[in-house]
């Protein structure tokens, strides 16, 4: 046996048996004829350059350093002793990158406001608004806030938005059943092609974060009201698809097979055919039920679930995740900013993004941002629903909890106008309106 810097080299496992390893300390062995890395004892830190694998736990020093641990021998007491932070776990890696999973997650609405383009507007005729009875119905009343544009608003998007804004935040209606403010604004913003023009924002209560006339035009007439939330960040009128590894284009995927295991009810009503758009539980999985596919799969239920996952790269559309394509259209979202009526200051215009701009990053300048949708499905398709995967046992080793899979995560690709995708708690895909309130999480991609 000869000593490199960092690394014990062996030249076949008969010489790396024959000594003892890791106990008084820290090893990494390199064994030549199985060409295989080893690693033995606590905290055993991989040498400077080494891309790190999934389950290796990033920590950082009190100054800002990056330390990977070896998956499995992590001792977090002895790590927080020498004033070092737990960061997060590598839960992907593809050749010399490696998605870093942030140890903490947060329950957000995706949006702070419904945004909506204003067109359509004339000299002389006045803008009336509405006011909706309730969250999400098309009950509403007229509300007259005293502005009608004049020739310089017309020709003037500055103009315009100044003097809407003005009237909206000056009347305010309540609706009379809940006592909720609707919090009307408006502002002059780019909108997908550069153009400066006025947008109206509807925020939601401090309180219970109700969003009135959510996915509905503010505007009854005298000017036409666009929901145009995803286009600010690019992704236009094409909603993302998906395509599954049975080459059916539908929402209904899996994204997790341990926890739609676990799911005793079917997905979208599926009917027994090879495209069908639906996916049978185990349970409802049998011969009597779906013979065709039943006999299609040879009765094997893991080969079926294998065909319902998601497909990567996924159809068109979809944010390619693998090479941390989303991260620019997060990069994006970031900067969308817009005045809160509650607060009175600027806030971003895409909560459940702007999370991973917010998180404890503990000096370690990394760059997080909310993971797409073929990320979260290669972060999180592997993990199991008992915590034994390398992922969630290294959360567990560095002093944190093992993620839920019984819980929807939002992923930044839309499903339509006025929902984004999630993975779902039963383990397959699914949507929800952007103001519902489901997890987010931060990853950082670190190339090596």
């Amino acid at each position: 046996m000869t000593n490199a810097s960092f690394i014990n080299l062996y030249e076949n496992q008969s010489g790396y048996n024959a000594e003892t390893h890791g106990v008084n300390g820290s090893e990494v062995s390199f064994i030549e004829e199985a060409n295989k890395v080893v690693y033995d004892g606590v905290n055993v830190e991989l040498p400077e350059g080494v891309v790190p694998s999934v389950g290796d736990a990033l920590w950082v020093d009190s100054n800002g350093g990056k330390h990977f641990y070896a998956y499995g021998t992590v001792k977090h007491s002895d790590l927080t002793a020498k004033n070092y932070s737990f960061v997060g776990i590598v839960a992907m890696r593809k050749g010399h990158n490696a998605w870093v999973l942030h140890n903490s997650e947060t329950e957000t609405k995706f949006i702070n406001a419904w945004c909506f383009k204003i067109t359509g507007y004339s000299a002389g005729t006045p803008i009336i608004c509405k006011q909706y009875k309730s969250e999400d119905t098309t009950e509403f009343n007229e509300i007259d806030i005293g502005f009608t544009p004049t020739a310089e608003d017309v020709a003037n998007v500055s103009a315009f938005a100044t003097a809407l804004n003005a009237k909206l935040r000056a009347n305010q209606p309540t609706e009379t059943s809940t006592g909720l403010a609707t919090n009307w604004s408006a502002a002059v913003m780019k909108d997908a092609t550069g153009t400066d023009s006025v947008f109206m924002f509807i925020e939601g209560d401090s309180s219970t974060g109700i969003y009135y006339s959510q996915r509905q035009s503010p505007i009854a007439s005298g000017a036409a009201a666009t929901l145009y939330v995803w286009e600010l960040i690019g992704l236009g009128s094409n909603y993302t698809t998906i395509n599954r590894n049975d080459n059916v284009d539908t929402w209904a995927c899996l994204w997790n097979k341990s926890r739609f295991g676990n799911f005793n009810q079917n997905v979208n009503s599926p009917t027994d055919s090879i495209t069908s758009g639906g996916i049978y539980s185990k349970s409802n999985f049998t011969y009597a039920n779906c013979p065709t596919l039943y006999t299609y799969y040879n009765g094997d239920y893991d080969k079926y679930m294998d065909a319902m996952l998601m497909r990567i790269p996924s159809s068109t559309g979809a944010l390619a995740a693998f090479y941390g394509q989303s991260k620019s259209i997060c990069d994006k979202a970031k900067e969308i900013t817009f005045t809160s009526v509650i607060t009175s200051d600027a806030k971003p215009l895409f909560k459940a993004i702007s999370i991973s701009a917010n998180v404890t990053d503990y000096g370690a300048n990394l760059v997080w941002y909310m993971p797409g949708m073929e990320e979260c499905k290669g972060i999180y398709e592997p993990m199991l629903v008992n915590g034994s995967d390398k992922v969630n046992a290294a959360f567990v080793q560095s002093n944190g909890s093992a993620r839920s899979l019984s819980v929807d995560r939002f992923v930044p690709g839309r499903s339509n106008s006025a929902s984004s995708w999630l993975l779902s708690s039963r383990g397959s895909m699914g949507s929800n309106a952007l103001s519902a309130t489901y997890r987010a999480c931060a990853v950082a991609l670190l190339e090596f």
